[in-house]
């Protein structure tokens, strides 16, 4: 199979030298990871620390699917991400960031390049003040985490991709400012974005307006509880883009666990969207490390279920669509999405700076309305994620 000769190629180097640090990481290594730090001085009154980071994502899919009666297969490569930014600490309070986006590909077209910002941001934090632990003001172009699995950052996902539950009700990067609080085991954000959304800088305020809260209470010794909820309001021009893809209105409650080697995420998310369709389903994640530290096992059942045709196969663009589509055949909208994900991650860094992820996924995507949409589809995953 050709996946297999693709995925030797590009990956052997990298297992070699996981295998070879396997108990700690070799000195090169570590120092690589960390030589983003340009500046640091807890004695400057002016500039307290300067950082370069970014994060590089290389994934590999093979896919087997059947749509509407049509057999297809088709594998490629794909730059997932590519970001690079900076971050400067002043003043012992500020913080001001951004961050680009490299890549201009796509699957089975890898291609580097400034693509679009994906942060700009200027934040504020204060500590044990106005009677709680930790404040702090943002305002930019920042990530909406709405959903479980958004909360969570790219560099630390348990699978190759995020659910297309998460996907559908996920924004895009908004522009607006977040107040967070943090008291005790309860900690609470709130935001106000403009739902126009441009990808070379700010969104303009010209347009509607969006709300968000999200409240995450730590359970005693039980794990962490996360309620979000978000209003969008798009007015003007239709054919502007709308950072919130058309979402109305959603609530997602999550459970997130985390126990010696074992975590588990839960989540419900039910919503409309601006042309009346409800949307809810759940995700189901859990994790073992099979070696602590090192290689971990990873599940994901995700159930998806719609009023209309709105639910597309695939992780956004990627993956069954990009494959189908490659093969010119069609993947229409359904009302019903199933998919099974079993996958193994090793870690060839700690805290997830570098490491290599295996799975499979089995996919349905039906429309029970109409019978539009009948798909089947096994989906081979494999990617190299980095960062630092």
């Amino acid at each position: 199979m050709r996946l297999g000769m693709h995925m030797n190629r590009f990956l052997l180097p990298i297992l070699t030298v996981g295998v070879l640090s396997a108990d700690e990481e070799t000195q090169w290594l570590s120092d690589f990871w960390n030589n983003g730090e340009l500046y640091a001085s807890k004695n400057n009154p002016f500039i307290q620390k300067v950082d370069l980071f970014g994060r590089l994502h290389y994934q590999f899919s093979h896919v087997d699917g059947r749509s509407g009666g049509q057999d297809f297969d088709q594998n490629g490569g794909e730059l997932r991400r590519f970001r690079m930014g900076a971050k400067i600490e002043f003043l012992n309070h500020f913080t001001l960031g951004a961050r680009v986006n490299l890549e201009q590909g796509g699957f089975r077209n890898d291609k580097l390049g400034y693509d679009s910002f994906d942060e700009m941001y200027l934040a504020y934090e204060v500590k044990d003040t106005f009677g709680v632990d930790e404040l702090e003001v943002t305002a930019g172009r920042m990530k909406v985490n709405f959903g479980g699995e958004e909360h969570l950052s790219s560099k630390v996902i348990k699978t190759i991709e995020r659910s297309n539950l998460n996907n559908f009700f996920a924004p895009d990067r908004a522009t607006g400012a977040t107040v967070r609080v943090e008291n005790g085991p309860l900690e609470v954000t709130t935001g106000l974005y403009t739902t126009h959304s441009d990808s070379e800088t700010l969104g303009s305020f010209d347009g509607g307006l969006a709300y968000y809260l999200s409240g995450e209470y730590d359970l005693p010794d039980a794990g962490d509880l996360v309620l979000d909820l978000m209003y969008a309001n798009p007015e003007g021009d239709e054919s502007e883009r709308d950072a919130f893809d058309g979402i109305e209105w959603a609530t997602a409650l999550t459970y997130f666990q985390e126990e010696d080697r074992y975590t588990l995420l839960a989540n419900t998310t039910f919503g409309e969207t601006q042309g009346g369709a409800n949307v809810w389903g759940l995700v189901l994640l859990p994790t073992y490390y099979l070696i602590e530290d090192q290689v971990e096992l990873a599940f994901r059942y995700q159930y998806a279920r719609a009023s209309e045709n709105t639910l597309s196969a695939g992780s956004g663009s990627r993956g069954v669509r990009a494959a189908a589509k490659s093969r010119n055949v069609s993947v229409p909208k359904g009302d019903a999405n199933h998919t099974f994900y079993g996958g193994v991650n090793v870690y060839l860094a700690k805290k997830n700076k570098a490491k290599l992820m295996f799975g499979v996924e089995y996919e349905t995507l039906d429309s029970e309305a109409d019978g539009s949409a009948d798909l089947d589809s096994v989906t081979l995953w494999g990617a190299f994620r980095a960062y630092f």
